[in-house]
């Protein structure tokens, strides 16, 4: 059975991973009424799953998971930049329906 942390950290990530499926989602159809809600959305899961991944990093290393702990760092860091570009991805389609309003 899962440890307290690791079960909020699988959690968190599966209400992050519903909030970045929406912002990709409203993305590819350019619902600009949309995006913005969703990248806050987003961010917000965001701020919760950051905080459930490093209570369970501070229980595999005190518990010497090191291992696991080193690459769940680095699934992570992927896993941010990849948040990064879908959150460019829709303010770039909010940016060009500015430009084409004021057009």
């Amino acid at each position: 059975m899962a440890s307290e942390p690791k079960r909020a950290m699988d959690l968190a990530r599966l209400q992050y991973d519903k909030a970045i499926s929406k912002l990709e989602t409203n993305t590819e159809k350019k619902k600009k009424d949309k995006i913005p809600p969703a990248i806050q959305q987003v961010e917000k899961a965001w701020e919760k799953l950051d905080e459930a991944k490093d209570e369970y990093l501070l229980e595999l290393r005190s518990a010497g998971g090191g291992d696991e702990a080193s690459r769940i760092t680095k699934e992570y860091a992927k896993l941010e930049s990849d948040k990064e570009d879908r959150i460019e991805e829709g303010e770039a389609i909010l940016k060009k329906a500015r430009f084409q309003t004021k057009a």
